[in-house]
C-alpha cells in the first residue's frame, strides 16, 4: 500500500499492547483508529510540512542568489520554528494516546493543547545544546514533570516531582568521555598528519590505537545512554503519583543492559527482520518493571472532562517521533 497502511498497522499494534496490559487486574483498551492517524497526517502534511518545505526551498534560493545575510537569518528562524514543532509533536502525541486509552470505561486527557509546553521544550533543549549536555538532567526532569502534571485520567490528575540530582553522574561521565575521546582522536590525527607531511609513514601503533578508541566508543557511549535511562525512569516513576497510588520502577542497570543486548542480537542474527519485535519487547520491559503501590478508590473516579481531540498525532508521525 506504499506505506499508507502503516496508520492502521500502528493502531492494531496499540490495540494488541493495550489489550494485553492490566491495571488493578482490569484490561486496558485502545480506542484510536487508523483513519484518525491518516487524516491527521494529511492535515499536517498540507498545512505544515509542505509550506515548511517551500519556505526552506525559498531560503536556499536566497542564499544561492548571494543574499547571505537575509537568507541566513531566515534559515535560522526556520530552524528554530522547526525545533519548536518537535515540542508540539511530543505533547500532542502523548495527548492523543492518553485520550484513546480506556480503563473501566474511563479515558485520559490533557489540560492544554501543547503550545506553551513546546515553548518550554524549545528553550530548555536550546540550553542543553549551549551547555554541551550539562543542563540535560534539569531539562529532562522538568519537561517530564510538566507533561505529567498536565495529564489526567478520569477525574484524577497526576503529581510529579522528579529529582534531577541522580542524573548528574551519568551526564558528567558522558561529557567527560566525549571530551577525552575527542581530544585523543584529535591528537592521533595530528600526529598522523605531521608524519605524512614529513614524508614518513604513520606509526602502526597509532593506527591500532585509533581503531581501539572507536571500538571503545561503540561500547561506552551506548552504555552511558542506558545508564541515564535506568536512573531517569527509576526517579520519574518513583516520584509520580495518581490519587492515592504511587509507582515504582525496579529495572536495574543490569536489566537495561541485558534488554538492549538481546535487542542487538535479535536484529543482528535475523539480518534486521527481528526489528519488528522490538516495540513489543520495549512495552513488555517497561510494563513488567512498573509496579503500583496503594489503593485506588474507583468509587470516586469519574469520566474525564477534558476535550477529546478529533484526530491523531500527525505532527509526531510526520517528524518520526511518535514511537509506539
Amino acid at each position: 500500500t506504499f506505506g499508507i497502511y502503516r496508520f492502521w498497522a500502528k493502531t492494531r499494534v496499540r490495540q494488541y499492547l493495550w489489550g494485553h496490559t492490566r491495571f488493578y487486574n482490569e484490561h486496558m483498551e485502545y480506542s484510536g483508529t487508523g483513519k484518525e492517524l491518516f487524516v491527521s497526517f494529511l492535515i499536517v502534511f498540507f498545512l505544515v510540512l509542505l509550506p515548511l518545505y517551500i519556505a526552506y526551498f525559498y531560503v536556499n534560493t536566497l542564499i544561492q542568489g548571494g543574499n547571505y545575510v537575509g537568507g541566513g537569518v531566515a534559515y535560522f528562524i526556520l530552524v528554530l520554528f522547526t525545533f519548536y514543532l518537535f515540542g508540539v509533536a511530543v505533547y500532542r502525541a502523548f495527548h492523543y494516546k492518553l485520550t484513546r486509552t480506556i480503563w473501566r470505561g474511563i479515558r485520559g486527557g490533557m489540560r492544554h493543547r501543547g503550545w506553551s509546553y513546546a515553548l518550554e521544550y524549545w528553550w530548555r533543549s536550546l540550553l542543553v545544546l549551549l551547555t554541551f549536555g550539562l543542563y540535560s538532567p534539569i531539562s529532562t526532569t522538568r519537561l517530564w514533570d510538566r507533561q505529567m502534571r498536565e495529564a489526567s485520567f478520569g477525574s484524577f490528575g497526576f503529581e510529579a516531582s522528579t529529582r534531577a540530582k541522580p542524573l548528574w553522574v551519568p551526564v558528567i561521565a558522558a561529557i567527560l568521555s566525549v571530551a577525552i575521546f575527542s581530544g585523543a582522536v584529535f591528537g592521533i590525527f595530528s600526529t598522523i598528519t605531521s608524519s605524512q607531511e614529513t614524508g614518513g609513514q604513520p606509526p602502526l601503533a597509532l593506527v591500532f590505537l585509533l581503531l581501539g578508541l572507536y571500538f571503545a566508543a561503540f561500547l561506552i557511549f551506548p552504555f552511558l545512554s542506558i545508564w541515564f535511562n535506568a536512573v531517569f525512569y527509576r526517579q520519574a516513576f518513583q516520584n509520580l503519583r495518581y490519587g492515592n497510588v504511587g509507582f515504582t520502577f525496579d529495572a536495574t542497570l543490569g536489566d537495561w543492559f541485558k534488554y538492549y543486548l538481546v535487542n542487538v542480537l535479535i536484529v543482528a542474527f535475523t539480518f534486521g527482520l527481528g526489528a519488528m519485535v522490538l516495540p513489543f519487547r520495549l512495552w513488555n520491559f517497561m510494563i513488567s518493571h512498573l509496579h503500583v503501590e496503594g489503593t485506588l478508590d474507583t468509587t470516586e473516579l469519574m469520566q474525564s472532562s477534558q476535550q477529546l481531540p478529533s484526530h491523531g498525532e500527525g505532527l509526531a508521525d510526520a517528524l518520526d517521533i511518535g514511537g509506539i
